[in-house]
């Protein structure tokens, strides 16, 4: 998991008009813009951790840690307000392809820059973005089997009480089921979800590399069970990467 904390962002949503907010977990997966005018971030979360309210007004916070000191994490902080419309404003969009109420996935486009001034990503002297800051992404319609060992990551609001910051936790599991309906697709995991990881990578390692497979959504169980153990809900990247390329021109992690 130490491969996709780089690319981990704490995602802050508050609403001006009405005073209410939400928090969860968004993973870089891409760069868009003109690299001359300087690459600007795009963040996968999910749907329900940034949906707005039309003809409402939204700030965003978004915020990196370096865990190379984990007693003390140094942060970087993003702050958009909803509302731009040129071609580099920051925003955010929810997914607009097939069955759009049933993919709980979003995108978020940050500023180029963060509030110290400095670029949102680490760059080289050239402008290119340094190795490693955004989480590759499965190619293709390569689905993840039943079976597959996973782990996911996500900003857990109990932990982050506990250490009076955001404090990301990590969790390991298998793949139970991969559910195929006509234009729809899910993962069912078997392993643990809470509040604040919403939003959060799941990631699947193959040849020592760690590569997006989904986004945590929700935790699922049989509603009159609450002694049964449910599911990790996720929605998969892959029917989403085509959407993604056409719709935001963007270039995402390999």
């Amino acid at each position: 998991h130490q491969h996709v904390l780089p690319s981990l962002v704490f995602v802050e949503r508050h609403c001006l008009s009405t005073g209410e907010s939400a928090s969860g977990t968004g993973a870089v997966i891409a760069q868009q813009g003109d690299p001359k005018e300087g690459p600007l971030p795009l963040i996968v979360t999910a749907n329900h951790v940034i949906k707005t309210t039309p003809n409402l007004e939204y700030e965003f916070r978004l915020t990196k840690y370096d865990w190379s000191s984990p007693s003390r994490p140094a942060s970087r902080s993003a702050v958009f307000r909803t509302g731009g419309v040129g071609p580099r404003s920051p925003g955010v969009k929810c997914y607009g392809g097939p069955l759009p109420d049933m993919f709980d996935i979003g995108f978020i486009r940050g500023p180029f820059s963060c509030d110290d001034g400095r670029p949102f990503f680490q760059l080289d002297k050239a402008g290119a973005l340094l190795e490693g800051q955004l989480i590759p992404i499965e190619g293709g319609f390569t689905w993840s089997s039943e079976g597959t060992p996973v782990g996911w990551t996500g900003y857990a609001a109990l932990a982050s009480e506990i250490a009076q910051r955001p404090t990301p936790c990590y969790f390991q599991g298998h793949v139970a089921a991969l559910i195929l309906r006509d234009e729809f697709q899910l993962y069912l995991l078997d392993g643990h979800n809470t509040f604040g990881v919403s939003g959060g990578p799941v990631w699947a390692t193959a040849n020592n590399q760690a590569r997006l497979i989904g986004v945590i959504s929700s935790y699922r169980s049989v509603l009159g069970t609450p002694e049964l153990p449910g599911f990790v809900s996720v929605i998969p990247i892959q029917p989403l990467r085509q959407y993604l390329e056409r719709d935001w021109n963007a270039k995402s992690g390999s």
